[in-house]
């Protein structure tokens, strides 16, 4: 049994990544302005065939993966760009056990204002299309300091949320290849 904890293992990154995207954030409707701004991607392994046994139960460990901020460029007062590259972990064997396969679970943003984080975010399968995506909130949470709350994804909004647009704001998030 292999004895290295998987969840310590620390990823080599590629320092010339190929598979790099622009994330375009924009704030449409919102019912004022944001006090702050940050985004992350998140990374995992895929096959865990490459992880090690847990040392108690047997099974496996928990799968590696990291999150990194996405630095992002403030454009105005309701667009953010950030870079993002989805090859930036490598592939290697880091257990003895076989190359582990790294992939991007998803990418987003976090808009913060009194105490409320509204995310919006990306799948890696959307962001590999280049697709745009539209994330809707309720315009009441802006105002509301007791909770977070991930958009609602415009494939999948409510009756209510297509009769009253104007109860809502959303943010889009385009994606391109660079």
């Amino acid at each position: 049994m292999n004895q290295i904890d998987a969840v310590s293992v620390k990823a080599k990154f590629n320092q010339h990544p190929q598979q790099r995207y622009e994330l375009i954030f924009t704030i449409h409707d919102a019912p004022g302005p944001f006090g702050s701004a940050d985004a992350n991607i998140q990374y995992e392994v895929w096959n865990t065939g490459c992880v090690p046994s847990d040392l108690i139960s047997g099974g496996k460990s928990k799968t590696p993966g990291f999150t990194l901020p996405i630095k992002l460029t403030r454009l105005s007062d309701t667009v953010y760009r950030g870079e993002v590259a989805l090859d930036l972990p490598m592939d290697e064997d880091y257990f003895g056990l076989g190359v582990c396969h790294w992939m991007v679970q998803g990418a987003g943003i976090g808009l913060k204002v009194r105490g409320v984080n509204f995310g919006a975010g990306l799948i890696a399968k959307d962001i590999e299309a280049q697709s745009m995506r539209s994330l809707f909130f309720p315009k009441s949470d802006y105002f509301d300091q007791t909770h977070s709350i991930y958009g609602d994804d415009e494939r999948y909004l409510t009756p209510f949320e297509k009769l009253h647009p104007d109860k809502f704001f959303y943010v889009s998030i385009v994606v391109k290849m660079i």
